[in-house]
């Protein structure tokens, strides 16, 4: 008799009645007349078993002779509850609700250093969140597939679906009422195409926008001189902290003599990055977010021996570019102009990045 051992109640993977112990799942094999349950374990070529009654172990048989074949059931439990949260808040980012769980298991265990990494159940968490959305149609089903009604409205439930047909190709067209009374009164239309965000089967994807009369800056930011200044911008958390407000000054300056227009963006750029007080009580929340974040990373990664996240080459090698342009403005070789005019190369490489 061994009443010492903790087991969980649990269902097989076809939803029958279970019980877990470590890491070793049994099913129920017959239930006898004195009310007792026997359980078998679920490896067909395992003789393990055990004798359950008024919810305790009365006896156990055989031993196990294969590795482990589940999760522990503390872990078991939170990917579970993570993965029915994909299906039920579907509209949040994956990263965002493993988070929330990695959290909830670090406060209730002491430690997330056995939890799963995001990247163990990533593609996971894709297939089971693809799974709860209708199914896309195929490549012969183009023409004819119905659009359920639940996408045919925007979340206020507002009509969205403004155009469907099919001769010869199959054309949808999505906007609410408000965006297009916006856009009838923007002086130019424009269309921007896309191979890479068209759904499958799709050729392109377009999508139209507006520019209000008078702005001109559209054109603007597209000159040689104002992109130099939009990355000199952009590179501004990378300059020595003494020199921030200098460099911004300057740089404000020469947009507002190409184009008095700039004072709009530069005033939201300042008082975005440059005078934000936030509420003392909610940056503290946040800063206790973040360290709770960087606390699970670190658990993890010494724990299971793996990277949380992998990093590409290319972000590798640019982290070592940085460091090493550092070194030179300290060491005097370069001064601050050369400095930020070496930065400008990184900021182009984002600035590329949003234009794709």
């Amino acid at each position: 008799m061994n009443q010492s051992i903790e087991f969980h109640y649990t269902t097989t993977q076809r939803g029958s009645p279970a019980i877990q112990i470590g890491t070793d799942l049994y099913r129920v094999q017959k239930k006898n007349i004195n009310g007792s349950i026997r359980y078998t374990c679920t490896n067909e070529r395992c003789n393990a078993s055990l004798t359950i009654f008024e919810n305790k172990i009365q006896i156990m048989r055989g031993t196990h002779k294969h590795g482990q074949r589940l999760l522990p059931f503390h872990i078991g439990e939170i990917v579970n509850e993570f993965r029915q949260a994909i299906v039920s808040d579907i509209r949040t980012p994956l990263p965002q609700i493993y988070d929330k769980f990695a959290k909830k298991f670090l406060r209730e265990y002491g430690s997330a250093a056995e939890m799963l990494m995001f990247r163990q159940v990533r593609a996971t968490g894709y297939r089971v969140r693809t799974k709860a959305l209708p199914p896309c149609p195929k490549k012969q089903d183009i023409a004819t597939f119905h659009i359920p009604d639940v996408f045919r409205l925007n979340l206020s439930h507002e009509p969205f679906l403004i155009h469907d047909s099919a001769n010869p190709y199959r054309i949808i067209v999505f906007a609410s009422k408000s965006s297009l009374n916006h856009l009838a009164s923007c002086s130019a239309i424009h269309s921007d195409r896309t191979f890479f965000m068209a759904p499958r089967y799709f050729k392109q994807a377009y999508i139209i926008h507006g520019w209000r009369a008078n702005t001109d800056l559209a054109s603007e930011v597209r000159e040689k001189n104002v992109e130099k200044m939009i990355a000199d911008l952009i590179a501004l958390p990378m300059v020595p902290k003494h020199v921030v407000r200098q460099r911004f000054d300057l740089i404000s300056q020469q947009l507002r003599s190409i184009n008095p227009l700039f004072n709009s963006f530069l005033m939201y750029f300042r008082r975005t990055h440059f005078t934000t007080k936030p509420n003392i009580w909610l940056w503290i929340m946040l800063i206790k977010d973040f360290d709770e974040t960087t606390t699970i990373a670190i658990e993890q990664e010494e724990h299971q021996q793996r990277q949380t996240r992998l990093r590409h080459r290319k972000n590798i090698q640019r982290d070592q570019d940085l460091f090493e342009l550092k070194q030179k403005l300290e060491k005097q070789h370069i001064d601050i102009e050369g400095y930020c005019i070496l930065l400008r190369h990184f900021s182009y490489t984002y600035m590329k990045q949003l234009d794709a």
